[in-house]
């Protein structure tokens, strides 16, 4: 099912670019990890976060103009109902 085929939310749905991008960050299927480091503007990640499928987490000090993204509970559970 992709997510313009889910129903029952109203909320915005990830763009399939924007999945990839979770799947990345949790080191999918294995899921191992979950973290993404970009720059703190990423269109992608912010969008993610304003759907609630991301959190953005403390950047570490060596790197100034990057953000961590981190995906939370309801974008884990999105990746496992997709796929």
């Amino acid at each position: 099912m992709t997510p313009s085929e889910r129903t029952g939310s109203d909320r915005r749905e990830p763009t399939e670019q924007q999945l990839e991008k979770m799947r990345h960050a949790v080191g999918w299927p294995k899921c191992y990890r979950n973290y993404y480091t970009t720059s703190a503007d990423d269109a992608d990640w912010n969008a993610l976060v304003a759907m609630g499928y991301a959190q953005r987490g403390r950047t570490p000090s060596y790197i100034p103009d990057d953000a961590c993204y981190f995906v939370t509970q309801a974008g884990l559970d999105l990746l496992l109902e997709l796929w």
